[in-house]
């Protein structure tokens, strides 16, 4: 047996056709009388079928408001912080290179973050250090710099 595809009806249509076919059948079932009968009855049953089409007509607006993707998942660690607050990204371009007495380290340099960053005064005074590093002519001189791990660990993160 062949299979016949028929057009789908959209529910949007379909659906408030249904209810008030379910919802009206009550109502047109009772007979009807000429004169002095009381109308209570076919008001009470006009009523509940309004009712149920609001209740039926509140569900569908509901279903229709959910959304089928997938909320977006963060997976940063310190909640966040540095993408909503531009004060915890700090720019990467002042992460240094510097030849120590121990070999290479990399700090952040304050002279270029004070430059580049406007909330030097709020990097956390245990993260600042000054150490001897050899300048471009070989001379040993002091610099004053921050930590990365440090800064890291109190929720500060590079520009990317």
């Amino acid at each position: 047996m062949t299979r016949i595809a028929l057009p789908s009806v959209n529910r949007f249509l379909m659906m408030p056709l249904l209810v008030a076919a379910l919802s009206l059948n009550p109502v047109s079932l009772a007979p009807s009388f000429a004169g002095s009968r009381d109308n209570n009855d076919e008001i009470g049953a006009l009523i509940a079928a309004l009712l149920g089409l609001a209740v039926v007509g509140a569900v569908i607006s509901n279903d229709n408001n959910d959304d089928r993707r997938r909320p977006s998942v963060d997976h940063d660690r310190y909640d966040d912080r540095y993408r909503r607050d531009p004060k915890y990204t700090l720019p990467r371009q002042c992460l240094r290179s510097f030849k120590t007495q121990f070999g290479k380290k990399r700090y952040w340099g304050r002279n270029c973050l004070k430059k580049r960053y406007n909330h030097v005064r709020s990097l956390p005074r245990a993260c600042r250090d000054t150490v001897v590093v050899k300048n471009k002519n070989g001379v040993w001189v002091s610099r004053k710099v921050y930590h990365p791990r440090c800064l890291r660990e109190a929720g500060y993160r590079k520009r990317r």
